[in-house]
């Protein structure tokens, strides 16, 4: 308004071709991270243990109860959890966020205001981050984790609906 150009990094006015730009060089960023990410975490030497879930049958009388069996699961090390979230995130911006950015849907995604995609990612990524944290604080119960998975996945879809439509779900984040 004044003639003087708008400040380094702001967004507000710029043309359809920059925002893509500036997208895509945002999204490459954040490859070139998460990959980096990935190779420290694959050569962690924690990267090569596992971690053990277990699941006990149990037998219980009037007082107590005893194990009759134990079942269990070895699952990846935290580092590698933490390395294959990397390597989806990297993925998902190199194949579905570049090219999305870079393609006419671009200003579809900026109109309508989320991508779905993204929370496919997310049903992954954040999940995997959860069974990590839950596994390195000493949780070994095999079915606390099967659970992690499946209500983690199930909080993305959760979140996805609440991006697409916010008004419509105002309940949802008061009650949240």
């Amino acid at each position: 308004q004044d003639g003087k150009p708008p400040p380094r990094g702001f967004h507000k006015d710029l043309s359809v071709e920059n925002k893509k730009m500036s997208f895509a060089r945002l999204h490459i960023a954040a490859a070139i991270v998460h990959t980096l990410c990935a190779l420290y975490a694959f050569a962690t030497p924690a990267f090569y243990g596992s971690i053990p879930l277990r699941a006990a049958r149990v037998a219980f009388d009037a007082t107590s109860f005893r194990r009759i069996d134990v079942f269990t699961v070895h699952i990846p090390s935290a580092a590698l959890l933490h390395g294959i979230v990397a390597v989806v995130t990297a993925l998902f911006h190199i194949l579905v966020y570049i090219p999305i950015y870079r393609s006419v849907l671009a200003q579809r995604v900026w109109d309508q205001g989320y991508l779905m995609v993204r929370w496919g990612e997310y049903a992954i990524t954040c999940t995997l981050m959860s069974l990590a944290s839950s596994t390195t604080s000493g949780d070994d119960d095999l079915n606390h984790a099967v659970a992690l998975l499946l209500s983690g996945a199930a909080l993305q879809l959760v979140g996805a609906c609440v991006e697409q439509n916010r008004r419509a779900s105002a309940g949802l984040l008061a009650v949240g």
